[in-house]
C-alpha cells in the first residue's frame, strides 16, 4: 500500500503569546472540519513531552509548539486555503508551515511573490491521488 498521508507543522508567528492555546485549539478544529484532514495533534515544545503527555517544568504547563497536521495527499491546496482565511482574521499573524524539511509563511496580506512560492510549495509537496493501475 503506498502512502496515503502528508504530514506538516503548523507554527504561529510570531510565536510564544500568552493566548496561542486557544488560538491553536481554535485553528485545529477548522482543519478537523476539512474532510481530507485525518488528523490534527498538538506539538508540545521540544523535547517537553514524556509518554505523549506534555511535562511541567517547575509546576508551570510548558504548552504548544505547534500543530502537526497529517492529510490527505492531494489535500495541500485546501489545507493552504483554510490558513491563508484564517491568518486573514488573525491581524498581523502569520502561520509557518514546514513539509519534508521546507517551510513557508503563510499571511493573510501576500503579494504576487508570495503567492508564486505558495504555489511552488503545493506542487511540490502535493501528490495526486492514486490510481489503480490496469494490472490490479
Amino acid at each position: 500500500m503506498k502512502n496515503e498521508t502528508a504530514t506538516a507543522l503548523l507554527m504561529l508567528h510570531p510565536s510564544g503569546l500568552h493566548d496561542d492555546d486557544i488560538r491553536f485549539a481554535a485553528l485545529r478544529e477548522e482543519l478537523l472540519s476539512l474532510p481530507s484532514v485525518k488528523r490534527v495533534d498538538p506539538a508540545p515544545a521540544e523535547g517537553q513531552e514524556i509518554n505523549g503527555y506534555l511535562t511541567a517544568k517547575s509546576g508551570a504547563a510548558i504548552g504548544i509548539a505547534g500543530l502537526t497536521l497529517t492529510f490527505a495527499p492531494f489535500a495541500l491546496k485546501q489545507a493552504v486555503a483554510l490558513l491563508r482565511a484564517w491568518t486573514e482574521r488573525q491581524k498581523a499573524r502569520s502561520i509557518i508551515l514546514e513539509m519534508e524539511g521546507e517551510r513557508i509563511e503563510i499571511k493573510a496580506s501576500s503579494n504576487r511573490e508570495q503567492r508564486q512560492a505558495m504555489e511552488l510549495f503545493i506542487q511540490r509537496h502535493t501528490r495526486a491521488p492514486e490510481l489503480p493501475t490496469s494490472g490490479e
